[in-house]
């Protein structure tokens, strides 16, 4: 397995990094520097930058092993990562527990919904068996 790098693009001033625009070509290389010295596994934690006029363009999460499973939640205009290990995440919690509440309940409230999801796909995905057997059943027995 190999290492994975989340980066998040704030789109509002993406057109800074429009190839077509011969204007861009610092922002292009600056925008590719950072994605570049964060995915060969700089001791980054992670990291914000500005490109061009917008002061935080993008930020890039540290680069993990595949095996290192973590959860980021895009909350407003933020990114978080919400991990009990991260000292990122304790770090918020223990700073801002108002918005910590929010992003455990955001997370809380999305995984009953998947639940809820996954069960539901489950029971189809069983009534199509049972009604697949039926007919081969019929048409067996004709």
């Amino acid at each position: 397995m190999g290492y994975l790098t989340t980066v998040t693009i704030y789109n509002d001033d993406v057109d800074m990094i429009n190839p077509e625009k011969e204007s861009n070509l610092n922002n292009i290389k600056k925008f590719a520097q950072v994605v570049y010295k964060a995915a060969c596994g700089s001791d980054l934690n992670s990291l914000s930058t500005s490109v061009g006029n917008c002061s935080n363009f993008v930020t890039v999460q540290k680069t993990r092993h595949a095996d290192d499973h973590t959860i980021y939640v895009h909350m407003g205009n933020t990114v978080v990562e919400m991990n009990p290990y991260s000292e990122k995440t304790q770090k918020i919690i223990q700073k801002n527990p108002e918005f910590a509440d929010k992003l455990i309940s955001f997370m809380d409230q999305e995984l009953k919904e998947l639940k809820k999801l996954q069960k539901a796909m489950k029971a189809e995905k069983k009534s199509q068996e049972k009604l697949k057997k039926e007919l081969k059943k019929k048409l067996d027995n004709k």
